[in-house]
């Protein structure tokens, strides 16, 4: 039975705070909008709760379901610079000139460079791709980098995921005679590079509305326009664009940019394409991660993609494309054990620089940002230890990793309403940083170690401070024989989840934990018994060393109530359905 609870019943949720000291309270919606879309549309009452808290107020929500690209796709030349970018390519194609894809090296970066690079191929262009290495060369294109390119016999380079920022590498590519085609989604400095085309809907005089996407969204605008210019000399060699859709939802689950609109429809019909299994890339690493049944945004976000990231983090920055626009299983699945095992050397290395970063941060939680460094910590781990401390301070941080000469690489990660990649630029414009860029949810930056302090002050002071107790948004509430599968499969239907539209967050009501126990290094798992004598199962992710820990292998027989997600587990074939915990507390 689900006991979808209304905001008027706020008042009896925030008198106790949880164990992570978060408030819980009901998301907001109106009765009489619920009652409109179940009269008009016929949808269950809980699906038409989900709706009435999700959908814009301007779309209708047969298309917010059905999230079909053909509602959703724009005319690509509505962005910038878009004329000129295909215009340019069409040129390359036509002469035969050698194209090099220079793309960063995440996730985002790999599947833009592979969508590239399987559409070009398929047009038998002379394409080859770089990725710099995160060590030696940093993030983005550089001098060194492109005067390599230049000696390879490179004609026409395009930047993805990069190249914005990137003044001077760019200006030496015009005195080598090498045009740049720029397609990014980073926010641009003040000045923009001298480029044949920049396409970023993100540059101020852009007025297409799309800078919510992220370099593999955009990337695919940019193949939609030039397979539009090229139906009348390329007609009977054109590859099926909606087959790349795998790559473009992976690039967008990955880069946490919001699932509204385009993104929505990317994600949603990019998944089936994923589930045919046409990349060999994507079909490798599927099996040796040991995922069964159907990918979802889950699998993309926590399980292939840091997979794909492993390479540019820890290992050879190559790895994730090469895997991406692997031509056969063959060819993709060593490169796809190396990266799982470059995956598990990442955790590890992740683990203690975590526990220290940790310590660093409880030393300013009096901070609006938290800005932590330490000598030699592996740069290609700062993000996600960025993003486990937002997750337990619930405020912005950066973390940055000081090498030998004194010079700092820091990557951040950032909560609603705090944009990063404008804070970066602020600090840029103050001379406090060597680089630095971003978005709003995430930035990278470069400083020397004797700016550091003068840095964190620039951030405490800049950053507005909240005094506000943390808020956990309820979607509904329901009892532990109320999480069934087709709950679950009702719910699924306002997906993709992912920035800006999470996965339902159920309250279980009045429950005990039984039988906890430990799952792997960080994990907590057991059931939830309810009164009535029902149980499911549950499992709390990273709950080690977080007050989650505490209540979940001491729980004394008390009754509790558990805010998480639902989700239904496949194993050896058989489905079951499991409870995502992320906090808890006793029972009022």
């Amino acid at each position: 039975m689900i006991e979808a609870e209304s905001v008027h019943k706020t008042e009896t949720l925030v008198k106790t705070l949880s164990a992570k000291g978060r408030q819980w309270v009901f998301k907001e919606e109106t009765e009489r909008d619920i009652l409109h879309i179940i009269q008009k549309y016929g949808y269950p009452e809980i699906l038409a709760r989900f709706i009435s808290q999700r959908c814009p107020a301007n779309l209708d929500p047969q298309l917010f379901l059905s999230s079909k690209l053909r509602d959703f796709l724009p005319d690509p030349f509505c962005l910038k610079d878009m004329d000129k970018a295909t215009a340019r390519l069409k040129q390359a194609l036509d002469k035969k000139e050698k194209i090099t894809i220079f793309g960063d090296y995440d996730v985002d970066g790999a599947t833009s460079t592979s969508l590239l690079v399987h559409y070009l191929t398929r047009l038998s262009a002379r394409v080859d791709f770089y990725i710099p290495d995160r060590i030696k060369e940093g993030y983005g294109p550089s001098i060194e980098g492109f005067e390599k390119l230049h000696q390879q016999g490179t004609q026409l380079i395009i930047t993805v995921d990069c190249g914005t920022a990137a003044l001077q590498p760019l200006a030496h590519a015009k005195t080598l005679g090498i045009d740049v085609i720029v397609i990014d989604h980073h926010i641009p400095d003040a000045s923009l590079p001298d480029a044949s085309a920049i396409v970023n809907p993100n540059q101020q005089d852009d007025a297409s509305g799309y800078g919510y996407l992220c370099a593999a969204g955009v990337t695919f605008l940019v193949l939609v326009a030039l397979q539009s210019q090229l139906k009348d000399t390329h007609s009977n060699h054109l590859p099926d664009l909606r087959l790349f859709l795998d790559l473009v939802a992976l690039g967008t689950i990955c880069d946490v940019v919001p699932l509204k609109g385009l993104n929505r429809a990317f994600v949603q019909q990019g998944i089936a394409v994923l589930n045919k299994q046409l990349n060999p890339g994507l079909k490798a690493l599927a099996h040796i991660a040991g995922i069964e049944g159907k990918c979802n945004p889950y699998h993309l976000g926590y399980i292939l993609g840091p997979h794909i990231n492993a390479g540019g983090r820890i290992g050879t920055a190559t790895l994730g494309t090469q895997l991406l626009t692997s031509a056969s299983l063959e060819t993709a699945l060593p490169i796809a054990q190396q990266l799982h095992q470059l995956n598990k050397e990442r955790k590890d290395i992740e683990s203690k620089v975590l526990a220290q970063a940790l310590e660093e941060a409880e030393k300013l939680q009096d901070h609006a940002i938290l800005c932590v460094g330490m000598d030699e910590w592996h740069p290609g781990i700062i993000g996600i230890v960025a993003g486990r401390l937002k997750e337990v301070f619930h405020k912005p941080v950066f973390v940055i990793a000081f090498d030998r000469a004194g010079i700092g690489k820091g990557s951040g990660r950032s909560i609603p309403g705090i944009n990063l990649g404008l804070l970066v630029q602020a600090a840029k414009s103050e001379g406090l940083l060597l680089n630095g860029g971003g978005h709003a949810m995430a930035a990278g930056l470069t400083v020397n170690k004797n700016r550091f302090d003068d840095l964190q002050d620039f951030f405490n002071k800049t950053a507005p401070l909240s005094h506000e107790v943390p808020c956990l948004e309820i979607d509904a509430a329901l009892h532990v024989h109320g999480a069934t599968a087709d709950l679950i499969r009702l719910v699924d239907q306002i997906g993709p989840f992912g920035a800006e539209n999470p996965a339902p967050v159920f309250m279980i009501l009045r429950c005990q934990i039984t039988k906890p126990h430990l799952r792997g290094e960080k994990h907590i798992s057991c059931f939830l018994r309810s009164e009535s004598g029902h149980f499911l199962d549950a499992i709390a992710f990273n709950a080690l060393g977080t007050p989650l820990e505490e209540i979940l292998l001491n729980p004394d027989n008390k009754l509790y109530q558990l805010a998480g997600s639902l989700k239904i587990d496949v194993w050896q074939g058989r489905e079951k359905v499991k409870f995502h915990i992320q906090d808890i507390r006793v029972n009022e």
